[in-house]
């Protein structure tokens, strides 16, 4: 089971460390902004599937912090509905996770379906 610490001593990011998160959905959180994203990518390396679906405050910048080493395992996301994205952004996390699936429907996190070969609920656009 993925799982997480977090310090109750106070609200500093860096308590908060989870490596072995692997899914996390954040739809609809409209008021994170770059720093939680980078904190996120910088605290949460181990994570596979992020739904980021609605959240409005994810910049290019926000983006960047998921690409290269900081979350080597990411495999599953969803950014519909972070208009502030550009495709530039897209393109250089799919650059530095080529087997990156990007899926629009939110009712699809976590889903087992994501591993199959005989996938028919997710597309590679």
């Amino acid at each position: 089971h993925p799982s997480w610490t977090c310090s109750s001593s106070g609200d500093d990011s860096d308590h908060f460390l989870a490596p072995s998160l692997t899914h996390l959905c954040l739809r609809d959180a409209t008021l994170l902004g770059e720093t939680a994203f980078d904190a996120l990518a910088s605290m949460a390396g181990g994570l596979r599937d992020l739904c980021l679906h609605g959240c409005r405050g994810l910049t290019d910048a926000g983006l960047a912090a998921l690409s290269g080493l900081s979350c080597p395992n990411l495999r599953w996301l969803n950014t519909v509905g972070a208009y502030k994205l550009t495709s530039g952004a897209e393109r250089c996390l799919l650059a530095s996770h080529p087997a990156l699936l990007l899926y629009c429907n939110p009712d699809l996190f976590a889903v087992e379906a994501h591993e199959g070969p005989d996938n028919n609920l997710l597309r590679r656009r």
